[in-house]
């Protein structure tokens, strides 16, 4: 896959009212964060205490799972129709937090489905933590997705907020704590085909 076939945008939201809105709830005693262990799944080899990361589910298998999913459902609807990805539907969105760990991490490249998708990624807060793309691509491999030994990074999109990057789901990427900032939170929305 070429670099070309990852697309950024800046500034999504227009508005600095509705961004600000967002960043203060997600950020308040009523926003629910729950722990994983790992940022990416089994295959994250990490330390296990600075792996761990905070999630939101807002969509999950098409369904809304928070009380909070509407507030967000502006910003969804605009990342999609930004990214041009018209025929498909909303698997999952995602919200995800990561710590500054005082060090700089790197997760293990995974992929969030196995079945064809694509993936858009928005920025909501002011930080760091690039996402890393690389150019090896998810095929199956005794029914699971196939690890390489080496993962050759073919781009690494600075962490901006108010700003998207979307790709094809089978495009093997990973996130990485900020060194800079106290945390980091990116939306992940996954959609499938209709």
């Amino acid at each position: 896959m070429l670099k070309s076939k990852i697309k950024t945008y800046s500034n999504v939201i227009k508005s600095d009212s509705y961004l600000t809105h967002l960043n203060s709830l997600m950020l308040s005693d009523r926003f629910g964060w729950r722990w994983i262990a790992t940022t990416s799944g089994d295959d994250d080899n990490l330390d296990d205490n600075l792996n761990g990361t905070f999630y939101h589910n807002l969509i999950r298998c098409k369904e809304y799972c928070s009380e909070h999913t509407n507030v967000f459902m502006p910003l969804i609807y605009e990342c999609i129709d930004l990214s041009g990805y018209k025929g498909y539907t909303i698997e999952r969105a995602r919200l995800g937090l990561i710590l500054n760990r005082g060090k700089p991490i790197v997760h293990a490249p995974h992929v969030d489905y196995r079945e064809p998708h694509k993936t858009i990624l928005f920025y909501l807060n002011k930080s760091d933590g690039a996402t890393f793309f690389y150019k090896e691509k998810m095929v199956l491999e005794n029914g699971d997705p196939k690890r390489y030994e080496k993962y050759e990074v073919m781009h690494q999109n600075l962490f901006e907020q108010n700003s998207m990057v979307v790709f094809d789901g089978h495009t093997y990427h990973s996130s990485s704590a900020p060194m800079h900032h106290e945390l980091r939170i990116a939306l992940n929305i996954n959609l499938i085909s209709i």
